[in-house]
This record gives structure tokens, C-alpha cells and sequence, in this order.
């Protein structure tokens, strides 16, 4: 699986990491995908890294996010002055099809 954050595992298996050592054969465990038997290959000790490496990153995170609000409220302001209505006599014609 490659090196995964603590809070990346399964609930199921969190535990099970903590406790294990560098090497250490885990299982099987029960997770939500089936069965399971993992290998801690190895440890390190998590690291914040600096802010040039993740700039980019952050700023395409970020312009997703507004643009998702700005369709949110696009659509919302669209819905409001336009409501949606449904013919019932043509829905329940399509659906006696």
C-alpha cells in the first residue's frame, strides 16, 4: 500500500499498526473490503513539509473549492427564479410504459 498516514488506515487496522513493530506480520484482519495481512515494512515519524512544497497544491485546492461554491450559487440563484415543476399526468403517462 506504500506509506500511509495513520489516519489513511482502516479503523480495523489502526490498532493493530500501533501496537506492531518495524517487520512485523499482522492478520488476517477483518476490514471493510474483506480480509486482510499487512507487513509494517517500516516506521517514521510524520513531518510537516515546507510551504514551497505544497503551495501549489494548496492554491489548486483552493481555486476547486471557490469554484465549486460559485456553482453552488449559480445554481442555487437559477433554481430560485426558475423553479422546477413536473407535469404528474405526462410522469405517470412514462411510467404506465
Amino acid at each position: 500500500m506504500g506509506w500511509l498516514a495513520e489516519a489513511e488506515l482502516q479503523p480495523a487496522f489502526r490498532e493493530a499498526v500501533e501496537k506492531a513493530g518495524k517487520g512485523d506480520i499482522l492478520g488476517p484482519l477483518k476490514g471493510s473490503e474483506g480480509w486482510h495481512i499487512l507487513r509494517v515494512a517500516d516506521r517514521k515519524e510524520p513531518e510537516t513539509p515546507p510551504f514551497e512544497q505544497v503551495r501549489d497544491g494548496l492554491r489548486n485546492s483552493l481555486r476547486l473549492r471557490r469554484a465549486a461554491e460559485i456553482e453552488a450559487a449559480y445554481l442555487d440563484n437559477l433554481l430560485a427564479r426558475t423553479p422546477v415543476t413536473v407535469n404528474g399526468i405526462a410522469l405517470e403517462e412514462l411510467r404506465r410504459r
